[in-house]
């Protein structure tokens, strides 16, 4: 180790935290073969709440594996669907394109998004941990949770079964949407963009949020 020593703060993602408390590989190993078995229904329960929907927001957060980047931008093109993300999980979707919304969770522009949120008639939570948030718009909008693994507190929302993620997404990939979202948050986008454009390159801010 190399000087000077100092404070040093560790990140650890939901998955591996749980991981070393839970330390029964077994048990892991049991529940990921659970959850791959109710894959196919949560996909289908999920497909039939976005027909339904006019203007469906998925939110990707730290409990996402990005093992499942590629599939999940697959989905998310595929379908021409609205996404944001928590910062925990930035860099797992493209944010320069067009169906990108924002991030969630304290960065910049929240508030912009949280405006957004307050628009969605349908809120998917991909990996959604609100440990990340903090505003109350999570315990106050119905969420449809997608997870793969309990949140940093070790809960799991009511009602929610865990699922593995990459077989979800891999059922999410072989249906065909039967309707088309055309920029259903771009009000929001704009108001992103412009406030972005306004303090990108200013010599005396730090801004994160065109990166």
């Amino acid at each position: 180790m190399e000087r000077p020593f100092g404070v040093s703060y560790l990140t650890l993602s939901t998955r591996d935290a749980l991981d070393h408390a839970i330390g029964d590989t077994a048990s892991a190993v049991s529940a990921k073969t659970v959850s791959r078995a109710c894959a196919q229904d949560c996909a289908d329960a999920l497909v039939a709440a976005l027909h339904a929907a006019a203007r469906p927001l998925v939110i990707i957060g730290l409990g996402f594996d990005t093992v499942n980047a590629a599939r999940i931008r697959r989905w998310l093109s595929a379908w021409s669907l609205p996404v944001a993300v928590t910062p925990k999980i930035k860099g797992v979707v493209d944010e320069t394109a067009a169906n990108f919304v924002g991030v969630a969770g304290g960065m910049a522009a929240d508030g912009v998004l949280c405006d957004a949120i307050a628009s969605a008639d349908l809120l998917i939570g991909f990996g959604l941990d609100p440990v990340e948030i903090d505003k109350t718009w999570h315990a106050e909008r119905p969420i449809h949770w997608v997870l793969e693994c309990p949140n940093a507190g070790g809960l799991v929302p009511p009602g929610t079964e865990l699922v593995d993620h990459a077989a979800v997404l891999d059922a999410l990939i072989g249906h065909a949407p039967r309707r088309v979202w055309t920029s259903p948050f771009k009000e929001f986008q704009g108001r992103r963009a412009r406030m972005l454009e306004g303090r990108a390159g200013s010599p005396d801010t730090m801004w994160p949020g065109d990166t």
